[in-house]
């Protein structure tokens, strides 16, 4: 199945850059690459291609060699940041694993470059946001229907097709009486996230229609991916749409902003200094129940999947203290049972699963690897941010939305670990982010030239205006 869909997916990418361009077809590759499953693969050695990949690296190179290209590669502190990720992940692997090899490096570089530059690419200018917005909002859409139907009937067709059973928590964990809906990817909170990471289109799109520039259905779309976060039945993208639609609000209206940011405030505070309440709220709001207590180091403390996210901590905590720059490598936490040292014996088949991208990556790559990992993420909510303010911009929402949830996506990391699945739509948005930045930067430039222009005095010869020194 994956040859056969690599194969259209390639031939309809090519068909659009020979016949509409080079920004059409790196448009649509991005809004393509986020619907297919990515559930279907191809290894090649160490190197496992899924399908969203193989079209991004096929997007990448009609870009690149499509005579009306005219890429110019312009440099950002976002792009070094990458780079130095692949050379730590990389680093920890050799460093840690008797398996590394040439295709391992090559595999390290495929999942942080391939995102980010396609998001680099589709993004050159101010020009290209509304062109972007057309596709993205569609396969937002139809991911948030595929999401709903799924729920509702508690089968995805997709998946059936291809042969994938899906995680157990989408298979047999209800809530509410609803499946929790996985679409293309490989579990229910990777979805939702994806979903959350694709709202800043749909947001800014609504925006779009009620003004009147773009097709009326847009004034639904950040409502349409709003429900299918909530079909996830996932607690974290729930509320980071609420997050992200707040976040937008105050970056991009300035009459709203203290409306929104005294209640946020305050709900930080009373969230900080709650206690255990909230612990519980989440639980109930889950349906879960403490019917177990395990032991970390002496204490007994209760156990429920949502108290594991804050129990990880201790258990962890002494191999933090000595994971040095380059952690322990991906070896001690793959399946199964967790090989990290200084972990309590009946501790490490229980607290495998670490649904904390933080504590995952400081263990597996280390104080450097967090140090970049944190940086990469700030840069980008920066650049974001920033082209909200922009005056060329033309959809300022779209910037501020990306800004917020980046944002709110760098919190919600704290909950779970930032899977492949999830991993290629954050590194599309970073490189987006970056691209806003590069149209500013760009916007400013022709802003003060144009300003020296007409401040430079000049003097009239027989009739024609001549700047002094012409001639």
């Amino acid at each position: 199945m994956f040859p056969l869909l690599m194969f259209i997916g390639a031939a309809t990418l090519a068909y659009l850059a020979a016949t509409r361009g080079p920004r059409a077809s790196a448009a649509v590759c991005l809004a393509l690459s986020l619907t297919v499953p990515c559930f279907t693969y191809q290894d090649v050695g160490a190197v496992r291609i899924d399908l969203r990949t193989g079209l991004a690296l096929v997007g990448i190179v009609c870009a690149l060699a499509h005579p009306a290209g005219r890429l110019r590669y312009r440099p950002l502190a976002t792009d070094f940041l990458v780079a130095g990720l692949v050379v730590v992940q990389t680093t920890s692997e050799l460093l840690t694993s008797r398996e590394a090899t040439a295709t391992v490096v090559v595999d390290i570089a495929l999942q942080w470059l391939a995102p980010y530059v396609l998001g680099r690419i589709v993004w050159q200018s101010f020009d290209d946001a509304r062109p972007l917005l057309r596709p993205l909002v569609v396969a937002a859409c139809l991911l948030s229907v595929w999401s709903a139907v799924e729920s509702v009937f508690r089968f995805n067709p997709i998946g059936y097709a291809f042969g994938h059973v899906g995680s157990l928590q989408g298979m047999s964990d209800l809530r509410w009486g609803l499946r929790r809906a996985e679409g293309p990817v490989t579990h229910p909170i990777f979805f939702g996230m994806e979903l959350l990471l694709l709202f800043p289109f749909a947001l800014a799109a609504g925006r779009e229609a009620r003004r009147h520039r773009g097709p009326p259905w847009w004034a639904w779309s950040p409502w349409i991916v709003a429900a299918g976060a909530f079909f996830t039945m996932s607690r974290g993208p729930q509320l980071g749409i609420v997050g992200a639609l707040a976040g937008a609000v105050a970056l991009a209206s300035a009459r709203r902003r203290l409306l929104v940011v005294v209640p946020a405030v305050v709900v930080a505070v009373l969230a900080a200094t709650s206690g255990s309440w909230i612990i519980e709220l989440f639980e109930r709001w889950s349906g879960e129940q403490a019917h177990m207590t395990i032991e970390i180091r002496g204490v007994e403390y209760p156990y429920t999947g949502t108290r594991h996210r804050f129990l990880q901590l201790l258990v962890y905590a002494e191999a933090v203290e000595h994971a040095g720059w380059f952690g322990y490598g991906s070896t001690g936490l793959r399946a199964g049972e967790t090989k990290i040292p200084y972990v309590e014996d009946h501790l490490r088949r229980m607290f495998n699963s670490i649904d904390n991208h933080y504590l995952q990556y400081v263990l597996q790559n280390g104080l450097a690897g967090i140090g970049l990992f944190v940086g990469l993420g700030l840069a980008a909510v920066w650049y974001a941010a920033r082209a909200t303010f922009a005056p060329d911009n033309p959809i300022p929402w779209l910037s501020a939305a990306t800004a917020s949830v980046l944002a709110v996506t760098l919190v919600l990391l704290s909950s779970v670990w930032l899977a492949g699945d999830v991993r290629f739509v954050w590194l599309s948005l970073v490189g987006l982010a970056g691209g806003m930045q590069l149209s500013r930067r760009a916007a400013s430039t022709t802003a003060a030239a144009a300003a020296t222009w007409h401040s430079v005095p000049t003097h009239r010869v027989a009739g024609h205006r001549v700047l002094p020194g012409a001639g």
